[in-house]
């Protein structure tokens, strides 16, 4: 796990158990759990559990996203179905994926 997560620009990790989503748990949160306390610290403990956790409905637009994310002060947030993960929206995608389709617009002008 921690090389997949040094090796990600992702910084928030979905947990799930027989395609249902638990909770999340960020790098901030690891880093917040002391060194020594590295060995009997569960993934349960540190996670924030999906009750908790800002959502969408995978028929949410771009705008309510955006919306979501600034609401809520946070970088990415779920996409769920029921409790099923479909995926994670990440503000940095989202902007980028803006700023083409703004370009983009542009150039058919």
């Amino acid at each position: 796990m921690r090389e997949h997560a040094l090796a990600s620009e992702q910084e928030v990790f979905p947990i799930e158990v027989d395609g249902y989503l638990l909770g999340t748990v960020s790098l901030n949160q690891v880093r917040h759990v002391p060194k020594h306390e590295w060995a009997n610290a569960t993934v349960e403990q540190i996670m924030v559990p999906r009750a908790q956790l800002p959502a969408l409905p995978p028929e949410a637009g771009a705008e309510r996203a955006l919306f979501e994310l600034a609401r809520n002060d946070v970088d990415q947030l779920v996409v769920l179905e029921g409790r099923k993960l479909l995926g994670l929206v990440r503000r940095e995608d989202l902007l980028r994926w803006l700023d083409i389709h703004e370009w983009m617009m542009a150039a058919e002008s």
